[in-house]
């Protein structure tokens, strides 16, 4: 059976990578794999890294979408693929690759997942994590000064100078594709099972 594809998009820090965790926890083992979409960032070596700190991250053009749209159609022939890993305090692509093989299941989650049309064609289901901006901000700021090497107040500056912009222009209009609307500051579990009875319902349906 052809595997089920799952977009998940939202704001940043908005609680996408929660739920797909807790999604991929509940579902057995190799049921499940994830594509970030931030993970295909397009490499900024060639600048130097005061040019690639001001680089908007935000935007359509900072991802390299022909790699990760050829990623995810592999995923869905039943081939795995060498997923790029991004470092994030350097904004460079790492020479490390990820091994993500094909599953029933394949999740791919990123503020901009809903964005391209070709991948939503792709889609059984689409779904959408909303959270207020001042939510957003709190987590982002948590994660990114303990995984990703930033100051708080980089983090507060980039929010508000392409973070906010960006979303406003680009990600919170791809909510209308989405056919799951969910709540990012509800508990986690409920938010999982929803995506999950989501998938289930398009299983029965014999969309896989």
């Amino acid at each position: 059976m052809k595997p089920i594809l799952v977009l998940l998009a939202g704001p940043s820090c908005g609680g996408k990578t929660s739920i797909v965790r807790e999604v991929r926890r509940r579902l057995p083992e190799g049921a499940c794999s994830v594509v970030a979409v931030d993970a295909y960032y397009r490499d900024l070596a060639h600048l130097q890294p005061a040019e690639r700190a001001t680089s908007n991250f935000d935007h359509p053009d900072s991802l390299d979408w022909p790699l990760l749209k050829e990623h995810v159609a592999r995923l869905l022939d039943g081939e795995s693929i060498l997923a790029p890993t991004y470092d994030f305090a350097n904004h460079t692509r790492r020479r490390e690759v990820l091994d993500i093989p094909s599953a029933p299941v394949i999740v791919v989650e990123g503020i901009l997942a809903l964005y391209d049309e070709e991948l939503n064609a792709l889609a059984s289901v689409r779904a959408y994590v909303d959270a207020p901006d001042q939510s957003c901000l709190d987590r982002r700021i948590g994660r990114d000064t303990t995984e990703r090497g930033r100051t708080a107040e980089s983090v507060r500056a980039q929010f508000e100078a392409t973070v906010l912009p960006m979303a406003e222009q680009f990600v919170k209009c791809t909510r209308d594709r989405a056919g799951l609307i969910l709540d990012g500051t509800q508990p986690i579990d409920g938010l999982a099972q929803r995506v999950l009875e989501l998938v289930e319902a398009r299983r029965r349906r014999g969309l896989l």
